[in-house]
């Protein structure tokens, strides 16, 4: 658990870099808030999961589109996973 506590603080701090630089509808940040979400999602903070899933479903949906694996395949399940825990 400690590890995941520093990933998730590792890439906290890795959202100021691609939104800077690159703006807010950048892969990299979508697929950040998707990593995020779903360590938060292990880690049982549900709330703060399904905002960063949010956020990735926003930046993903215009990156890759609604019909590209990683939005259906990855992203989507991991949403409904976490509105049906809340």
């Amino acid at each position: 658990i400690y590890q995941i506590d520093y990933q998730q603080k590792f890439l906290l701090n890795l959202f100021s870099f691609p939104r800077k630089y690159y703006g807010e509808y950048h892969p990299l940040l979508g697929i950040h808030y998707m990593k995020l979400g779903k360590i938060n999602l292990y880690l049982k903070k549900i709330s703060e999961a399904l905002s960063m899933l949010k956020n990735a479903e926003t930046v993903i949906r215009v990156t890759h589109g609604e019909q590209h694996s990683l939005y259906q395949d990855q992203l989507m399940p991991l949403v409904y996973q976490t509105q049906a825990e809340l």
